[in-house]
């Protein structure tokens, strides 16, 4: 008989279903997304309680209440390829199949080396996606400002995982069958961390300067997913079903805290500087399929430059301290760069560009808009796009 589809096959369709098709919502809103991912200088009030809480007074002073209405945006990032290398690999085992059914012994033993290669080319391999959404309000106070704001963002990795039985598979078996029952698997390691906190700001003075202090002591809760489907068990409608199933989640509960500061070097000139989750924490998965994954909750210090005026903003981050995500996988340290061109007060254009200085992940552009027709209502709109990703975001916000 004709061999089957193969169960790399299935495993490329089973990464595309699970991938989003839109990409990219940085947790600290729309307007900073679209700006390379910056603000630590640069946010407005309701964005930055979570980033620079300083910023919540610093940036709103003599503003009214400022809201910003749930946003919501996801990204996606294939650097390594992975879903066109298992589309390549399923090709071959095909071919392979097809010649051990036909008794092809010589085209068989020149395709076994080829298809070895490219299953334990896999390895090492990742597919990376966030999901991010989140509201705040800020209400300015007598010298001071007053911040409640939530959000939740899933940070979540596909890892292929690569038996050394399948390679020995692939290399001796005389059955097309034996390819159905591969033992490699793919992994879906993910953690969903919702924030609730509250946001205190004020101004200080400091060497004849004023200088804003803020604090976000917050609530946290970490839910952690490790899936596992082996190769063979994929299809094409429910190869990822079942990766919130109770047995392939944990939670954790816990307190944290932001710190931010900025402090504005000339009238035109904002220096900022924020250290988000001051407490450092680990999270492991359950186990699955053999293996268990670690989440890193660490701090990270990032410090910001703004150069504003009535026409627009020009703005830079950069990380101080590097970090990691899911343990064992590399580090990340960003430069952010962003600017936003303010047309007529009620329509602003947007763009920047991040580059990962350990180069970990790659450069990625964004553009974006905001509108501001009615002065009280704002839509924030923001794209991102580099070679292997794409993205987009969208927010409304509120000032009275």
């Amino acid at each position: 008989p004709a061999p089957s589809r193969s169960a790399p096959r299935r495993l490329a369709t089973a990464l595309v279903v699970l991938v989003p098709s839109t990409a990219a919502a940085q947790a600290t809103g729309v307007r900073n997304q679209a700006m390379g991912g910056a603000g630590v200088a640069s946010s407005r009030p309701q964005d930055a309680l979570f980033l620079n809480p300083a910023l919540a007074w610093h940036n709103g002073r003599g503003q009214g209440v400022a809201i910003t209405l749930p946003y919501a945006g996801a990204s996606v990032v294939d650097r390594d390829e992975l879903v066109d290398a298992v589309d390549t690999l399923q090709d071959s085992i095909e071919d392979l199949q097809t010649a051990l059914d036909n008794g092809n012994v010589a085209q068989a033993n020149a395709l076994r080396p080829v298809v070895a290669e490219q299953l334990n080319d896999l390895d090492n391999r990742r597919i990376d996606f966030n999901l991010a959404g989140g509201l705040g309000v800020v209400l300015p106070m007598d010298g001071w400002a007053l911040g409640v704001g939530a959000r939740t963002y899933v940070d979540a990795q596909v890892i292929p995982v690569i038996s050394a039985n399948d390679i020995t598979t692939i290399n001796t078996t005389n059955d097309p069958n034996d390819l159905e029952n591969l033992e490699s698997a793919a992994f879906l390691a993910a953690a969903g961390i919702t924030e609730a906190g509250i946001t205190f700001a004020r101004d200080v003075e400091l060497l004849g300067k004023r200088m804003t202090i803020g604090v976000t002591p917050k609530f946290q809760r970490v839910e952690t997913y490790n899936y596992s489907a082996s190769i063979d068990n994929f299809d094409d409608d429910d190869a990822f079903d079942d990766f919130d199933d109770d047995a392939f989640r944990d939670d954790d509960t816990g307190f944290n805290i932001d710190v931010g500061a900025g402090l504005d070097l000339t009238d035109n000139l904002t220096f900022g500087l924020a250290l988000q989750n001051l407490v450092s924490e680990e999270y492991e998965t359950v186990l699955t399929g053999g293996r268990q994954f670690v989440y890193n909750v660490d701090p990270r210090v990032t410090a910001g430059v703004a150069l504003h005026g009535s026409g627009g903003t020009l703005t830079a981050d950069l990380d101080i301290t590097s970090y990691t995500r899911f343990e064992g996988a590399d580090d990340s340290q960003f430069a952010r760069l962003g600017g936003e061109v303010d047309l007529a007060g009620w329509l602003q254009l947007r763009g920047g560009a991040q580059i990962d200085l350990e180069g970990t992940q790659e450069e990625l552009y964004s553009a974006g808009l905001g509108l501001s027709p009615f002065e009280t209502l704002r839509i924030e709109v923001a794209g991102q796009y580099s070679e292997n990703s794409v993205g987009a975001g969208l927010q409304l916000a509120l000032t009275f």
